[in-house]
């Protein structure tokens, strides 16, 4: 798994019921400004997002965990 994340140009996260990043590769770090993924760890997007962006994502992945249904074909931007 750790080779597969680790060269990977795709962004790979996961993240705990709370919606924290909990493991992401390089590519999602890249995105966040941050030098390693592990800087991720324990945050959620309001660590990095306006608060509009960050409650918006924040309830798309707590209906997908409430219901396990995805997502598909929505495109999201953000700017840093």
């Amino acid at each position: 798994m750790d080779l597969l994340m680790n060269n990977m140009p795709d962004r790979i996260y996961f993240k705990d019921k709370a919606s924290r990043f909990i493991r992401c590769n390089m590519a999602i770090a890249e995105i966040f400004g941050v030098s390693s993924p592990e800087e991720l760890y324990g945050k959620t997007n309001f660590d990095f997002h306006d608060p509009v962006h960050a409650k918006a994502a924040f309830e798309d992945e707590q209906n997908i965990m409430r219901s396990s249904i995805p997502i598909i074909n929505k495109l999201e931007s953000f700017l840093k």
